[in-house]
């Protein structure tokens, strides 16, 4: 009876050492796939405001020092430029997506009142790879701001504010991970503000010329015929 008790202890003590959960808001760094586990899969596409970030993601803290082993300190140097540095960064985990090259990690960064949203990249081998900024929440101009994430997933970032006429004034950036470069590039921009400094790209110089009424009609850098 004894021996089948003791039995019974150690089985039981394994298993819970087994099933414990490894804490992500405490002092200790944790492994790249305990930092994994706190993920959910994202369900793309997804559009995320800047209104919404105070209750965006897990409401469970990721601590710094829990991830400083995984993310270089450098991601956060320019995060903290001009900021208290006695106020403490936590993360709350948004979601993942994981694919055989890359993995996204979304979650939302707070440094006292300051949240930011942002994007951690980590290669096949599951080694950090690139991160990036992509909406704030106090941002100190009168747009409304927002991200769309696409299924690529590419990363579309816009503001919007209302205009003259009460018309509405737009800017867009789409971002996309290369995984040549290790960082991301900027693969689409528009905006209807300030159009006159948009030039249109004039495709007309690369048509064969087989009329003698073929050329460039041009009124303006925005007007070809």
């Amino acid at each position: 009876m004894r021996i089948l008790l003791a039995t019974f202890c150690t089985l039981f003590f394994f298993y819970s050492c087994k099933n414990d959960e490894v804490s992500l808001s405490g002092d200790t760094q944790v492994s790249m796939d305990a930092f994994s586990k706190a993920f959910q899969p994202l369900k793309l596409p997804m559009r995320i405001a800047d209104t919404s970030l105070q209750n965006a993601g897990d409401t469970a803290t990721i601590s710094y020092a829990a991830i400083s082993g995984i993310v270089p300190d450098s991601v956060f140097q320019s995060f903290n430029k001009g900021k208290d540095k006695s106020q403490k960064i936590t993360f709350h985990a948004i979601g993942k997506k994981e694919s055989e090259t890359d993995n996204f990690y979304l979650l939302t960064m707070k440094h006292g009142k300051n949240i930011d949203l942002v994007v951690f990249v980590f290669d096949k081998d599951k080694k950090f790879a690139a991160s990036q900024d992509l909406l704030q929440k106090n941002n100190p101009d009168d747009y409304a701001h927002n991200v769309l994430i696409t299924s690529e997933p590419a990363f579309i970032i816009s503001r919007e504010k209302k205009g003259k006429d009460n018309t509405t004034l737009f800017s867009r950036i789409s971002w996309a991970y290369s995984a040549s470069t290790h960082s991301f590039i900027t693969v689409m921009k528009d905006s209807n503000e300030n159009p006159e400094n948009i030039a249109v790209i004039n495709p007309l110089d690369t048509l064969p010329q087989n009329h003698k009424y073929s050329g460039n009609y041009i009124e303006d850098k925005r007007n070809y015929i």
